[in-house]
């Protein structure tokens, strides 16, 4: 039987419905949102943070929640250096009747830190913190940055393979043993759908193809997308998870969009002989609620036990109206009460 998403509704806001906003999720499940637009170009958040933004980078390490880059206004100006470094909250003190506390972590080499940019990626490995590829003032970039959270300093990092992109994900896994960060897809003035993978070791960058799903190919190019890491006893090769994004490029970039994916992919390693990397199609039954084909919002997921859960909150439909939807994302391995579902027999 092929993997199938479950999708399960778990809320719904029409006060924080936002898109380009951060979402990540703590070890224990708890989710944290930051920033975004209500409406288009409007950056919203509470009076207690750093400045308001848009198209920033989060995640969770330890205690602390860190977000990085964005830009600040309806005028889309980059941030200012100052506030495009990273920040920091405390995990604990944001409960529900204590306020958000923040700090700004200042590097000892501020000069070596990346330019301000937007709509940027951001993972981790350890203590280490990974800024890449995003929009800077007048172009794309496929620069990589490391932040040593317990030295602070930053570290310019071998140049990914071209074009330079924007809404683009990187998703830190283990390939044949080594920590890798692995890049899928993104905009260069059309959606693209190239994998590449970064060697933490060796500060290197190569691009694979892996193998396609025999029946359904591989996933189409896309930007502005979920990409997260995957783990699950069910499926022992999975590495990670594609999910939804834009599909076309939009009239007005950054603004609108014409066409959105509402799809599931899983990203497996290869065994002895195979091809390094493969392919395979989640099953997202047709008589089960589920998303409406969206993007523009993060990524975010967290392990829950011994297998991983996605989070899927906000982001924008093909109408430009923002959502409020939140939802949670299992992939299982059971019976498709519908095989007919999304117009293919998935057995």
């Amino acid at each position: 039987m092929p993997p199938i998403a479950h999708w399960i509704p778990l809320s719904w806001s029409f006060n924080y419905r936002r898109s380009s906003h951060c979402l990540s999720v703590t070890p224990n499940g708890r989710a944290l949102l930051y920033g975004g637009e209500y409406k288009s170009r409007d950056p919203s958040d509470g009076p207690l943070a750093p400045d308001s933004r848009v198209g920033a980078a989060s995640l969770v390490i330890g205690d602390y929640f860190y977000i990085w880059g964005g830009r600040e206004s309806i005028d889309i100006s980059l941030l200012s250096d100052h506030q495009a470094g990273i920040w920091r909250s405390p995990i604990a003190v944001g409960t529900e009747n204590s306020p958000t506390v923040w700090e700004r972590i200042n590097a000892i080499n501020e000069e070596d830190a990346p330019q301000s940019r937007s709509f940027h990626a951001m993972t981790s490995y350890g203590n280490i913190i990974y800024v890449h590829a995003g929009y800077l003032e007048n172009c794309r970039t496929g620069q990589l940055h490391a932040f040593d959270l317990t030295t602070k300093t930053w570290t310019p990092l071998a140049t990914a393979p071209d074009p330079g992109r924007g809404g683009t994900a990187l998703v830190t896994v283990h390939l044949k043993g080594a920590p890798v960060l692995l890049r899928f897809a993104g905009f260069a003035g059309e959606e693209l759908d190239s994998l590449d993978v970064y060697d933490i070791h060796t500060d290197t960058w190569r691009t694979i193809v892996p193998e396609h799903d025999p029946r359904h190919g591989s996933p189409g190019a896309r930007s502005v997308y979920g990409f997260v890491p995957f783990v699950s006893p069910h499926f022992p090769r999975s590495l990670a998870l594609v999910y939804h994004g834009k599909r076309t490029p939009s009239a007005q970039v950054r603004i609108g969009a014409l066409e959105f994916w509402d799809d599931v992919w899983m990203l497996e390693a290869g065994g002895d002989g195979e091809p390094e990397l493969a392919w395979k199609k989640v099953y997202v039954p047709g008589n089960k609620v589920a998303p409406a084909p969206c993007g523009w919002f993060p990524s975010a997921s967290w392990v829950d036990g011994e297998e991983t859960k996605v989070v899927l909150y906000g982001g924008m439909v093909s109408n430009n109206e923002r959502c409020g939807m939140l939802w949670l994302l299992e992939v299982i391995n059971v019976d498709v009460d519908d095989p007919a579902g999304d117009n293919d027999n998935p057995v």
